[in-house]
């Protein structure tokens, strides 16, 4: 999923987590995720903890960064220099009045 340009999102991961934990009876490897996602493997009703998403992306800090967020609107308009002209026309105009 991150060699397309999207990555995968938190509820995405635990759902291969459990995925994992179904077939094996514990947590594995990434490496068998995108198998048992493909596969649809669900074998147990046994499933990892709430937080465990939070506490294996602390584990292994170099994943941090790879989870998307919320995508705010608001902020990226304010880096549009269509706007960022505006402000300062405005700020121009002040100052010749």
């Amino acid at each position: 999923m991150d060699l397309r340009g999207a990555a995968p999102r938190p509820s995405t991961v635990q759902e291969m987590a459990n995925l994992l934990l179904a077939k094996h009876g514990s947590i594995v490897t990434v490496s068998w995720w995108w198998w048992c996602l493909t596969n649809m493997l669900v074998l147990s009703t046994q499933t990892v903890g709430e937080k465990w998403i939070y506490n294996f992306t602390q584990r292994y800090i170099e994943l941090k960064p790879r989870f998307s967020r919320k995508y705010d609107y608001q902020y990226t308009k304010q880096e549009d220099p269509k706007f960022i002209q505006k402000w300062f026309d405005t700020v121009q105009q002040t100052i010749t009045e």
